[in-house]
């Protein structure tokens, strides 16, 4: 994300490199957003696994609810996410590719803080509780460095939600904003956390099937 989307974020300061790099690389811009989307999706489908797995297991009635619960979180934030994406791919792409015919300074950054405050704040707000829903139904299931670094995706993705709340719609453009560094940063830790805690839970759900 960062290599691909990166140069046509808002956590790129500079407006007129942001209007340029989506216009050159259109392309790689849509679908870097499709796998994106595809990405959000399989959260969903890890989180679904999840609660199945634990299902057949009989675990206990609350942590039940909380799996559950896990699930419809995730399945609400792929949607405000996928939602999000899909403006990035189709909404943004029209009014750059009109660049040049009329100001669009205006609607582009509103469009953008808009997606981000959607995926970034919200989508990524309720990821973050679908996680800890399911790191704490199966925190006495799983070892303890686990659950540490299933909660380091929570604070971490907290962290990260605010930040873009903040930078992104309460700045707008973030045209020298102290915070656009530290959003970037952010995010380079939780997605790696993330994949650790689901490859982890991957590995001791499929020695426990093997049994």
């Amino acid at each position: 994300m960062a290599f691909v989307l990166g140069p046509g974020l808002l956590t790129n300061p500079n407006f007129y490199s942001r209007i340029e790099y989506i216009k050159t690389n259109t392309l790689w811009w849509q679908l870097g957003w499709s796998v994106w989307i595809f990405t959000a999706f399989t959260f969903f489908v890890f989180t679904v696994c999840l609660w199945r797995h634990h299902l057949a297991l009989g675990t206990s009635s609350f942590n039940r609810k909380l799996l559950i619960t896990a699930v419809d979180l995730a399945a609400v934030a792929v949607l405000l996410d996928s939602h999000a994406e899909l403006g990035q791919i189709l909404d943004v792409t029209a009014l750059v590719s009109h660049y040049g015919e009329g100001p669009i300074r205006k609607e582009f950054i509103a469009s953008q803080v808009l997606f981000m405050f959607e995926s970034g704040t919200v989508a990524n707000f309720m990821y973050c509780l679908a996680t800890n829903c399911s790191v704490i139904a199966t925190k006495n299931h799983y070892p303890k460095w686990l659950f540490n670094v299933g909660l380091a995706v929570f604070f971490v993705g907290l962290i990260a939600s605010g930040l873009a709340f903040i930078a992104g719609f309460l700045c707008g453009d973030m045209q020298d904003n102290p915070l656009r560094t530290i959003l970037v940063a952010t995010n380079a830790i939780l997605f790696p956390l993330l994949v650790l805690w689901q490859l982890g839970i991957a590995y001791k759900s499929k020695g426990e099937n093997n049994a």
